[in-house]
């Protein structure tokens, strides 16, 4: 899903078709890319690959802290990250602040139905 963006096209469009197997041979008129696609079918199923993306929203929920946590279907996966990540990089002493970065303001309540927005007057 990911790679999509690198060969201008959409994610379905990663997994070759018979007529796209040799793009040089093909018309310039008709590429998409000036890089050739990926062709995924090596390696995985155009429709095993779709069953894969059905499961994949399930994998980090925790029922357990369902009624304590809003976030409760992907907080496992974001903690997961931050402890891969706490493990790997090794952080700046020197912390430099962005001041590009725009506040979010909710228009209609004080954090706009999300829950990880703080209100600060």
């Amino acid at each position: 899903m990911t790679a999509a963006a690198g060969f201008n096209g959409r994610g379905c469009k990663l997994w070759a078709k018979a007529s796209e197997q040799d793009p040089y041979n093909a018309d310039p008129k008709t590429w998409g890319s000036i890089i050739p696609s990926p062709d995924f079918g090596k390696y995985m199923g155009e429709n095993r690959f779709k069953e894969y993306r059905k499961v994949i929203p399930t994998i980090w929920q925790d029922k357990n802290i369902k009624e304590s946590d809003p976030w409760w279907e992907f907080s496992a996966a974001v903690k997961e990250f931050n402890e891969h990540h706490r493990d790997l990089i090794q952080a700046s002493h020197w912390k430099v602040e962005d001041e590009s970065m725009s506040a979010w303001c909710p228009r209609k309540s004080k954090t706009g139905g999300l829950p990880n927005i703080s209100y600060i007057i």
